[in-house]
């Protein structure tokens, strides 16, 4: 049985890494997270803040229909 996944966005103006995507940073709308010891600890420590499936959804839709400088 795999874990429910838990939804979480890292505080404003901090870059907070996940060590399962190779060190890339958590996206700024967040990501749902397979909960571990690491999660737990910068939760802890305040880097990271909890949201919900359908705002990191809303997220990934938004980054996804944003050009990137020079494609416009």
């Amino acid at each position: 049985m795999t874990a429910a996944l838990r939804y979480f966005r890292p505080k404003a103006g901090l870059q907070v890494r996940d060590p399962d995507e190779g060190g890339t940073p958590l996206p700024a709308h967040g990501k749902g997270l397979t909960w571990s010891a690491y999660w737990q600890r910068r939760l802890d420590a305040a880097d990271i803040e909890p949201t919900d499936e359908k705002s990191v959804a809303a997220g990934e839709k938004k980054a996804a229909g944003t050009p990137k400088d020079g494609d416009a």
